[in-house]
Protein backbone atom coordinates (compact mmCIF):
# COMPACT_ATOMS: atom_id res chain seq x y z
CA UNK A 1 0.00 0.00 0.00
CA UNK A 2 2.81 2.54 0.69
CA UNK A 3 4.69 1.82 -2.62
CA UNK A 4 1.21 2.55 -4.21
CA UNK A 5 0.09 6.04 -2.22
CA UNK A 6 3.84 7.27 -2.53
CA UNK A 7 4.13 8.44 -5.37
CA UNK A 8 0.56 10.40 -5.23
CA UNK A 9 1.35 11.98 -2.08
CA UNK A 10 5.58 12.59 -2.25
CA UNK A 11 8.10 13.50 -4.86
CA UNK A 12 10.87 11.79 -3.45
CA UNK A 13 12.08 9.25 -6.05
CA UNK A 14 15.10 8.13 -3.75
CA UNK A 15 12.34 6.07 -1.80
CA UNK A 16 12.13 3.72 -4.33
CA UNK A 17 16.09 3.00 -3.65
CA UNK A 18 16.10 2.75 -0.47
CA UNK A 19 13.39 4.53 1.94
CA UNK A 20 10.93 1.44 1.30
CA UNK A 21 13.48 -1.18 2.11
CA UNK A 22 14.76 0.73 5.28
CA UNK A 23 11.08 1.37 6.55
CA UNK A 24 10.20 -2.26 6.30
CA UNK A 25 12.91 -3.37 8.25
CA UNK A 26 13.41 -1.07 11.30
CA UNK A 27 9.87 -0.07 11.28
CA UNK A 28 10.02 4.09 10.87
CA UNK A 29 12.87 5.91 9.01
CA UNK A 30 14.44 9.16 9.88
CA UNK A 31 14.88 11.64 6.67
CA UNK A 32 17.13 14.71 6.78
CA UNK A 33 15.39 17.10 4.86
CA UNK A 34 14.28 20.86 5.55
CA UNK A 35 10.90 20.81 6.02
CA UNK A 36 8.93 23.52 4.29
CA UNK A 37 5.83 24.64 6.02
CA UNK A 38 4.06 26.62 3.35
CA UNK A 39 5.06 28.82 0.07
CA UNK A 40 3.95 31.63 -1.07
CA UNK A 41 0.82 32.83 0.52
CA UNK A 42 -1.80 31.33 2.33
CA UNK A 43 -6.14 31.76 1.72
CA UNK A 44 -6.68 34.08 4.37
CA UNK A 45 -7.81 37.95 3.80
CA UNK A 46 -3.96 39.00 4.56
CA UNK A 47 -2.10 36.38 2.66
CA UNK A 48 -0.61 35.76 6.26
CA UNK A 49 -0.91 32.65 8.56
CA UNK A 50 -3.75 33.88 11.05
CA UNK A 51 -4.10 32.58 14.53
CA UNK A 52 -7.93 34.49 14.53
CA UNK A 53 -10.45 34.56 12.08
CA UNK A 54 -12.97 37.19 12.37
CA UNK A 55 -15.90 35.49 10.45
CA UNK A 56 -15.51 32.03 11.19
CA UNK A 57 -18.50 31.61 12.79
CA UNK A 58 -20.71 33.12 9.65
CA UNK A 59 -18.93 32.07 6.51
CA UNK A 60 -20.87 29.16 5.45
CA UNK A 61 -23.75 27.64 6.02
CA UNK A 62 -26.74 28.87 3.57
CA UNK A 63 -29.24 29.21 6.91
CA UNK A 64 -26.67 31.45 9.08
CA UNK A 65 -27.85 35.20 8.90
CA UNK A 66 -24.07 36.84 9.79
CA UNK A 67 -24.80 37.50 12.90
CA UNK A 68 -22.73 35.90 15.84
CA UNK A 69 -24.08 34.79 18.39
CA UNK A 70 -22.23 33.47 22.00
CA UNK A 71 -25.72 31.77 22.96
CA UNK A 72 -24.70 28.09 24.17
CA UNK A 73 -27.27 25.99 22.16
CA UNK A 74 -29.39 23.22 24.16
CA UNK A 75 -27.44 20.13 23.34
CA UNK A 76 -29.25 17.69 20.76
CA UNK A 77 -30.30 15.02 23.22
CA UNK A 78 -30.55 17.00 26.20
CA UNK A 79 -33.35 16.68 28.65
CA UNK A 80 -34.24 20.26 27.44
CA UNK A 81 -35.07 19.25 23.73
CA UNK A 82 -38.19 18.56 22.95
CA UNK A 83 -37.87 15.06 22.55
CA UNK A 84 -36.65 14.97 26.23
CA UNK A 85 -38.16 11.50 26.87
CA UNK A 86 -35.47 9.96 24.79
CA UNK A 87 -33.18 10.50 27.59
CA UNK A 88 -35.63 8.11 29.79
CA UNK A 89 -35.12 5.40 27.37
CA UNK A 90 -31.55 6.21 26.43
CA UNK A 91 -30.10 8.34 29.98
CA UNK A 92 -26.48 8.08 29.58
CA UNK A 93 -23.97 10.68 27.76
CA UNK A 94 -21.70 8.49 25.58
CA UNK A 95 -17.99 9.83 24.87
CA UNK A 96 -15.23 9.06 22.34
CA UNK A 97 -12.22 10.43 23.77
CA UNK A 98 -8.79 10.59 22.49
CA UNK A 99 -6.18 8.48 23.84
CA UNK A 100 -2.56 8.34 24.15
CA UNK A 101 -2.44 5.22 22.42
CA UNK A 102 -3.28 6.13 19.10
CA UNK A 103 -3.53 9.25 16.44
CA UNK A 104 -7.35 8.77 15.33
CA UNK A 105 -7.45 5.18 14.13
CA UNK A 106 -3.30 5.60 13.43
CA UNK A 107 -1.29 3.00 14.76
CA UNK A 108 -3.84 1.11 16.38
CA UNK A 109 -2.63 -2.26 15.31
CA UNK A 110 0.90 -1.62 16.41
CA UNK A 111 2.16 -5.00 18.49
CA UNK A 112 3.75 -2.83 21.25
CA UNK A 113 0.03 -0.91 21.82
CA UNK A 114 -1.96 -4.00 21.16
CA UNK A 115 0.11 -5.66 24.29
CA UNK A 116 -1.09 -2.61 26.81
CA UNK A 117 -4.42 -1.55 24.64
CA UNK A 118 -5.87 -5.15 23.75
CA UNK A 119 -9.33 -4.26 23.19
CA UNK A 120 -11.99 -1.42 23.33
CA UNK A 121 -13.61 -1.05 26.48
CA UNK A 122 -16.43 1.16 28.19
CA UNK A 123 -15.17 3.08 31.03
CA UNK A 124 -18.11 3.11 33.47
CA UNK A 125 -18.62 4.17 36.96
CA UNK A 126 -19.19 1.42 39.10
CA UNK A 127 -22.37 2.75 40.65
CA UNK A 128 -23.94 3.24 37.15
CA UNK A 129 -22.36 -0.26 36.58
CA UNK A 130 -24.25 -2.62 39.44
CA UNK A 131 -27.46 -0.70 38.91
CA UNK A 132 -27.49 -2.63 36.10
CA UNK A 133 -26.14 -5.62 37.39
CA UNK A 134 -22.71 -4.88 35.43
CA UNK A 135 -19.55 -6.43 37.25
CA UNK A 136 -15.84 -4.99 36.39
CA UNK A 137 -14.51 -6.81 33.00
CA UNK A 138 -18.05 -7.67 32.07
CA UNK A 139 -19.42 -8.05 28.33
CA UNK A 140 -21.88 -5.25 27.78
CA UNK A 141 -24.04 -3.88 25.22
CA UNK A 142 -24.36 -0.37 24.69
CA UNK A 143 -26.91 0.85 22.16
CA UNK A 144 -29.85 3.49 21.54
CA UNK A 145 -32.28 3.73 18.53
CA UNK A 146 -29.57 4.08 15.76
CA UNK A 147 -27.16 1.15 16.48
CA UNK A 148 -25.03 -0.77 19.19
CA UNK A 149 -21.65 -2.00 20.35
CA UNK A 150 -20.61 -4.62 22.50
CA UNK A 151 -17.48 -4.27 24.41
CA UNK A 152 -16.20 -4.93 27.54
CA UNK A 153 -17.01 -2.79 30.92
CA UNK A 154 -14.55 -0.89 32.76
CA UNK A 155 -14.59 0.50 36.03
CA UNK A 156 -13.54 4.01 36.52
CA UNK A 157 -14.48 5.58 39.36
CA UNK A 158 -13.36 9.24 37.85
CA UNK A 159 -16.11 9.31 35.16
CA UNK A 160 -19.27 10.63 36.26
CA UNK A 161 -22.08 8.09 36.72
CA UNK A 162 -23.67 9.68 33.95
CA UNK A 163 -21.50 9.20 31.78
CA UNK A 164 -19.65 6.64 29.65
CA UNK A 165 -16.69 6.31 27.30
CA UNK A 166 -15.06 4.23 24.66
CA UNK A 167 -11.82 5.76 23.09
CA UNK A 168 -12.04 6.59 19.41
CA UNK A 169 -9.86 5.41 16.81
CA UNK A 170 -10.62 1.61 16.98
CA UNK A 171 -11.69 -0.39 13.72
CA UNK A 172 -15.01 -2.24 13.11
CA UNK A 173 -12.58 -5.28 13.04
CA UNK A 174 -11.73 -4.78 17.09
CA UNK A 175 -15.01 -4.91 18.75
CA UNK A 176 -17.21 -8.56 19.44
CA UNK A 177 -20.17 -6.50 17.51
CA UNK A 178 -21.14 -3.34 16.08
CA UNK A 179 -18.63 -0.44 16.31
CA UNK A 180 -18.72 3.04 18.49
CA UNK A 181 -19.82 5.17 15.46
CA UNK A 182 -23.14 2.86 15.09
CA UNK A 183 -23.94 4.89 18.07
CA UNK A 184 -23.38 8.85 16.79
CA UNK A 185 -25.97 10.92 15.37
CA UNK A 186 -25.15 12.95 11.82
CA UNK A 187 -26.32 16.37 12.99
CA UNK A 188 -24.00 18.48 10.90
CA UNK A 189 -23.33 22.33 11.82
CA UNK A 190 -23.32 23.92 9.34
CA UNK A 191 -20.77 26.45 10.29
CA UNK A 192 -18.39 24.24 10.86
CA UNK A 193 -19.13 21.07 8.71
CA UNK A 194 -18.83 18.97 12.28
CA UNK A 195 -21.10 17.46 14.92
CA UNK A 196 -21.11 16.72 18.66
CA UNK A 197 -19.78 13.47 18.92
CA UNK A 198 -20.09 13.80 22.28
CA UNK A 199 -23.81 14.55 22.31
CA UNK A 200 -24.75 10.87 22.34
CA UNK A 201 -27.60 9.60 24.06
CA UNK A 202 -27.61 5.74 24.97
CA UNK A 203 -28.22 2.55 27.52
CA UNK A 204 -25.84 0.00 28.79
CA UNK A 205 -26.92 -3.34 29.54
CA UNK A 206 -24.82 -6.89 30.21
CA UNK A 207 -24.44 -8.70 26.83
CA UNK A 208 -26.59 -11.94 25.71
CA UNK A 209 -25.29 -14.82 27.55
CA UNK A 210 -25.10 -16.65 24.64
CA UNK A 211 -22.88 -14.29 22.78
CA UNK A 212 -19.51 -15.09 21.17
CA UNK A 213 -16.41 -13.48 22.50
CA UNK A 214 -13.90 -16.56 21.32
CA UNK A 215 -12.28 -13.83 19.04
CA UNK A 216 -10.41 -12.49 22.12
CA UNK A 217 -9.09 -14.91 24.44
CA UNK A 218 -5.94 -15.90 26.87
CA UNK A 219 -3.94 -17.16 23.82
CA UNK A 220 -5.26 -14.66 21.74
CA UNK A 221 -5.40 -11.08 24.19
CA UNK A 222 -4.75 -9.09 20.92
CA UNK A 223 -7.86 -10.44 18.93
CA UNK A 224 -7.86 -11.06 15.11
CA UNK A 225 -5.19 -10.20 12.65
CA UNK A 226 -5.57 -7.07 10.96
CA UNK A 227 -7.93 -7.38 7.72
CA UNK A 228 -9.16 -5.01 5.08
CA UNK A 229 -12.17 -3.70 7.47
CA UNK A 230 -11.52 -0.46 9.13
CA UNK A 231 -13.16 2.63 11.03
CA UNK A 232 -12.68 5.89 12.55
Amino acid sequence: MIRYIWPETNPCESFYDTLYDRLVEQGTVHIDDDPVLYKGEFDTPTGRLEIYDEDAPTEDGDDIDGEVSLEVPDPIESRTDDDGDYRDEYPLMFMQKHSKWRIHSQYEYQPWVREINEQPQLDINPKTAKRRGIEDGDYVRVFNDRGQMIVRAKYNDAIRPEIVNTDQGWWERDYIKGHHNNLTHMDICNATGNFAFYDTAVEVEPAPEDLDTSKYTESNPRGSTPDSAGGE
